[in-house]
């Protein structure tokens, strides 16, 4: 979680003094642990910690637009700055109609595009995200606006039967995934 501190403090007889722990965190989320403090004759005193990192503000704010039963398709560029290391993200989607890979991996000093889709399946407007995030480089994201429309209507050829009789017609089905 990036938390560290000098690994030694001395305090003096019948004083106190301050004891500084640096946070760091790299992944927003909730961490426990604790930090113990032990004397040379062996007592100590051990204090729970509790941290709630909260994300960074979001890379950008990304609008997202389709009808519904059509995909568009929106290329995120990533980075990986290290230059000796490959990186794998984990890439976390949230919002519905949102498909793409759970893992993105890029090698040293490589740039490439992710590529995301939005296929919604019914009407409808939300706010969503993308989450990359690695143990080394932290986490980026995006906040995306999702707006899914109604489809325009098919309008098919009039059908006419006669009572007790059958008639057929084709319809366009289409998978927008």
């Amino acid at each position: 979680c990036g938390v560290s501190g000098v690994p030694s403090i001395e305090v003096p007889p019948k004083s106190h003094v301050m004891y500084e722990l640096v946070l760091r965190p790299l992944l927003g989320g909730q961490y426990n642990g604790s930090i113990t403090f032990t004397g040379p004759d062996g007592a100590y005193q051990w204090y729970t910690v509790e941290i709630d990192a909260t994300p960074a503000a979001p890379e950008q704010t990304l609008d997202l637009q389709s009808m519904v039963r059509r995909a568009i398709s929106v290329e995120i560029a990533l980075e990986n700055p290290l230059k000796d290391d490959a990186v794998e993200f984990d890439v976390a989607l949230q919002g519905e109609g949102l498909l793409g890979d759970s893992q993105f991996s890029l090698g040293p000093k490589e740039t490439a595009t992710y590529e995301l889709l939005f296929a919604p399946l019914l009407p409808g407007n939300e706010i969503g995200s993308i989450v990359f995030s690695n143990s080394k480089l932290g986490e980026v994201w995006y906040e995306l606006n999702l707006f899914a429309t109604e489809p325009q209507p098919v309008a098919l050829k009039e059908m006419k039967c006669a009572v007790g009789t059958k008639i057929r017609q084709k319809i366009f089905v289409e998978n927008p995934s």
